[in-house]
């Protein structure tokens, strides 16, 4: 019997369910094709015998829709990441189960969460019931009709809105123009702390809709202040207009709530997490070459705050990099199982939770942290990304304890065998034997030692000690589930939206020859794309792709809100033969290939040059003071055709041939004979007074 996992669809005679929670002992049903909100509980071990007696049916969506990011436009993305988040919100409150939704009466939650949001309730009903309904899918809350939005430039005709009772026209369409000017001002609001909205927006007016005299354009040429404050509130969140009012560390300190513990705000296993990046103070060699060094390798953690479970690693030897951190998010979705076997190495699935989204990670200022293109996973993936501000002390001391901790425990085994040490003599490049593979596996057995090693200072309620209940973070992170309920899960419904937020985007050309991106060629040759490709003609297009950092033989986009592939297309010379690369070792040769582009042109410019100069070199030899006969053409033409046809003769170049054969039948008997050389050279060297011992030695080389 198929396992049920949340995101399930269950039929149950007509009706159709989604599955939204599952324990041992309970799980609650979501009822779809509905305009309510329907949740039912239903004991585990019953809805098991009603699926093995066929009394109802477990299905899994095989195709589902992914949310693209490089279609929407600012305005549906922030809305987009607003919903999602007014969705944690309420996920904080009522999840994992939701069943505190159900009922009539007053939900203060849900009454702060509209004030908060400023959402209407309809609206707000009509989320939450489309989220759960999907399997808490981010595909389900994304407005359709956005998809059918004209984005041409005359897509601005009537001012959106309802018309004022007097039939005055009161603001602007907001054209692209009036946007900009907004942006413009909300740049200037951000940088000073006394500024206002109001303050900025009688600049705008003041810039933009003043004549030369100083007077006021008329009321219906100008944008008004609610339309001025509306894109301002769309565009700055309340966090970052405190900092830019106050600074980050005051911010920080007036609205964090830490309170002394790092686990304060965790309120269940993996709703906050912890990451970070360290060189392990040991060398290792190449997997490749044992006798070979390569340095120390990075190693990446990613702890639960709350159970100070490790839930995901990295290991590679990529420093400050995307690809380290996205390894990283692609660990946490691995089943572990799966992922420790590849290093020889069985455990008890309990012993290392993963498989969730988060919903804060907590990590420092380091390049790859703080990077945009980790900040766009973030917000793809509905994750709030706190980064670790400076002179505070660390928000991140979980993971940074769990780092020294490892270190220290491998520390006194690597002795001699390339660990770093603080001493002038310290020899670890040389003393390093560790591969990439052994070491790895070292870091596995340190993540399952940890996740049962018991806390001895965790801070423990009176119902763990009445349970007795052992603070070792794996038995932390059951109980906690059990309590509070389990995080969001990386389900077989969104695994590939999830990998899809993982890839970093880039724009690629598309025309006749298929998909050109970073100078290769890729095609799909089973999708909608060669229709495009054929429609196009002569033209070309802009289109947005995702690739792996990892793997230039494939890259990624979005058709019919269905992730598709492209390949390298062998049918380009010396175009697949770039497969299995990775972005890194292609860059390199296409730095070469640029570099001798660069030099081809200075070269091929001085050929134009030289060829310049020759030409005029021969028409200036050739020119004559006198113009040509016209008359008789067609017979001057016939007989330099009949001279140019005779040079051209098979037989005098066989003659030439001979000739030459001659020469050098002459040249090597000069060479044999000394006494003949002084001779002359016309002379026939067939002569009868020809040297008898010459021709015999040219007779027996087979020269003849």
């Amino acid at each position: 019997m198929a396992q049920l996992m949340v995101g399930a669809i269950i039929h149950i005679l007509e009706d159709v369910y989604r599955l939204i929670y599952v324990q041992p002992d309970a799980c609650v049903l979501c009822r779809m094709n509905t305009t309510k909100l329907i949740l039912n509980y239903f004991e585990t071990a019953e809805l098991r015998r009603m699926i093995r007696n066929q009394e109802a049916v477990l299905t899994y969506e095989s195709d589902n829709n992914i949310v693209s990011f490089d279609t929407m436009d600012e305005k549906d993305r922030a809305r987009f990441i607003r919903i999602k988040k007014m969705l944690n919100d309420v996920a904080e409150a009522y999840g994992p189960t939701y069943i505190g939704l159900m009922g009539k009466g007053t939900k203060k939650p849900i009454e702060k969460i509209l004030t908060e949001y400023q959402m209407p309730r309809n609206s707000f009903w009509i989320y939450v019931k489309a989220y759960i309904q999907s399997g808490f899918q981010d595909s389900s809350l994304v407005d359709k009709r956005s998809q059918k939005k004209s984005t041409g430039p005359n897509r601005h005709v009537v001012k959106a809105g309802r018309k004022r009772f007097d039939g005055l026209q009161n603001g602007v369409v907001l054209t692209q123009e009036v946007i900009n000017q907004f942006e413009e001002f909300l740049q200037l609001y951000k940088k000073g702390r006394e500024r206002t909205y109001k303050n900025a927006y009688a600049g705008l007016i003041e810039k933009y809709y003043t004549d030369s005299d100083g007077n006021r354009l008329p009321q219906s040429m100008i944008p008004t202040y609610n339309q001025f404050y509306f894109y301002c509130s769309q565009h700055i969140s309340q966090k970052e207009k405190d900092i830019k009012k106050t600074s980050a560390q005051e911010q920080r300190n007036a609205k964090r709530l830490l309170l002394g513990s790092a686990r304060k705000d965790a309120i269940r296993p993996g709703w906050i997490v912890e990451a970070d990046a360290v060189e392990a103070d040991f060398s290792i060699v190449s997997a490749m070459d044992k006798e070979q060094s390569i340095g120390r390798p990075i190693v990446y953690f990613l702890l639960d705050v709350q159970t100070s479970a490790i839930v995901a690693v990295s290991i590679s030897l990529e420093n400050n990099s995307m690809i380290g951190l996205t390894n990283l998010f692609l660990n946490l979705g691995d089943d572990k199982a799966e992922y420790a076997a590849k290093y020889g190495i069985e455990f008890d699935s309990g012993l290392w939770p993963s498989n969730f989204l988060p919903n804060e990670i907590r990590c420092d200022r380091g390049s790859d942290f703080k990077s945009h293109k980790f900040g766009e996973v973030c917000k793809r993936l509905g994750i709030i990304r706190t980064l670790e501000p400076g002179a505070t002390g660390s928000l991140k001391s979980i993971v940074e304890q769990s780092f020294h901790q490892f270190q220290s425990s491998l520390r006194p085994e690597m002795i001699k065998k390339g660990l770093i040490t603080e001493r002038y003599d310290s020899n670890h490049h040389r003393e390093a034997m560790l591969d990439i593979y052994s070491f790895t596996q070292l870091v596995i057995n340190y993540v399952l030692m940890h996740n049962q090693r018991y806390m001895e200072g965790y801070p423990m309620g009176k119902e763990m000690y009445q349970k007795d209940i052992k603070p070792a973070p794996c038995t932390l992170w059951k109980y906690f589930c059990e309590l509070k309920g389990n995080p969001r899960p990386i389900s077989q419904a969104t695994y590939n939206q999830y990998l899809y937020n993982l890839l970093p985007e880039k724009q690629a050309s598309l025309s006749r020859k298929g998909v050109i991106f970073s100078g290769l060629h890729y095609i799909n040759h089973e999708s909608k794309l060669l229709e495009k490709m054929f429609r196009l003609g002569t033209k070309r297009e802009k289109m947005k792709v995702r690739y792996d950092p990892r793997d230039v033989g494939i890259i990624y986009y979005m058709e019919d809100n269905k992730l598709c592939t492209l390949h390298l297309n062998d049918g380009i010379p010396n175009n697949a033969e770039y497969a299995g690369m990775t972005w890194a070792e292609y860059n390199e040769y296409d730095a070469y290939r640029r570099k001798l582009n660069r030099e081809g042109k200075e070269h091929n410019l001085s050929v134009d040059m030289n060829l310049s100069k020759t030409y005029r070199n021969i028409i200036a030899a050739n020119t004559t003071e006198h113009l040509a006969n016209t008359t008789g053409i067609r017979d001057a033409r016939c007989e330099e055709k009949n001279r140019i046809n005779n040079e051209n003769r098979v037989a005098q170049r066989l003659e030439k041939d001979e000739k030459q054969l001659c020469e050098k039948q002459m040249e090597k008997v000069s060479q044999n004979n000394p006494e003949h050389q002084e001779e002359d050279k016309n002379k026939d060297p067939f002569a009868p007074n020809l040297d008898f011992r010459a021709a015999m030695d040219m007779f027996e080389e087979g020269d003849f």
